[in-house]
């Protein structure tokens, strides 16, 4: 009689489970805008560029950023400093999450 208990209860709390996932799946929005402008890109670049290149990369001149909508991502570019030919940092950003797709500096 006990394992007959035990059983049901295993059964009840698979299907509660189950439930869980399926309410999970189903009430999560698929498509967000977590970078929905180009203020938020170029704060994401801001933030995360110092970490790859040292805190010089913030003496940019300015950020520039433009949306792909065919690739679904931002893509920022510093402009570099007026007399200098060190290039400038790049980096794309996936507008429906946020996530660094490519981070790179010209020359």
């Amino acid at each position: 009689m006990k394992k007959k208990y035990i059983i049901i209860l295993i059964v009840v709390l698979a299907l509660l489970n189950i439930f869980q996932l399926i309410w999970t799946l189903f009430s999560y929005p698929l498509f967000t805008d977590a970078v929905p402008d180009e203020e938020t890109a170029i704060a994401i670049a801001i933030a995360v560029l110092p970490n790859m290149y040292g805190q010089g990369v913030l003496k940019q001149e300015s950020y520039l950023a433009r949306y792909n909508s065919i690739g679904g991502y931002w893509e920022v570019f510093g402009t570099g400093i007026p007399g200098h030919f060190s290039g400038a940092p790049e980096i794309r950003i996936r507008k429906s999450d946020g996530k660094i797709l490519r981070v790179r500096h010209s020359m």
